[in-house]
């Protein structure tokens, strides 16, 4: 038989895991928070070229050139900013989903300890 941890030993492994999950998610919701204001400047710019868009095809004979050209670039900015922002967010929830099932685990372990102490 394997001697069970101590609850001294148990609760203090359970303190420093969660500590670190916190620090984990402060570090993701850091870079979510960065992610979103890049992708709101990135959104300004975007709107701003949508202008001059608007004013080249006003401007120039070959206006419907340099629109599709420019539309193809915004269309890929976007789908890439797209493609960050999701890749942040998953990153963001299976930390917090890791975070959810260790802390459910350690919500077990702790319960079936309380009961092996009870019993004993």
């Amino acid at each position: 038989l394997i001697p069970a941890p101590s609850t001294e030993r148990e609760v203090a492994f359970l303190s420093s895991e969660l500590k670190a999950y916190q620090e984990q998610t402060l570090r993701l919701a850091r870079q979510l928070q960065e992610a979103k204001t890049k992708l709101e400047a990135l959104q300004n710019e975007n709107s701003f070229l949508k202008s001059e868009l608007e004013v080249m095809h006003q401007c120039s004979n070959d206006a419907d050139e340099r629109l599709d050209t420019l539309r193809r670039h915004f269309n890929e900015r976007l789908k890439e900013m797209e493609r960050r922002y999701n890749d942040k967010e998953r990153v963001w929830r299976e930390t917090l989903g890791r975070l959810r099932l260790h802390l459910e685990a350690g919500g077990v372990d702790a319960e079936a300890m309380g009961s092996g102490l009870a019993g004993a």
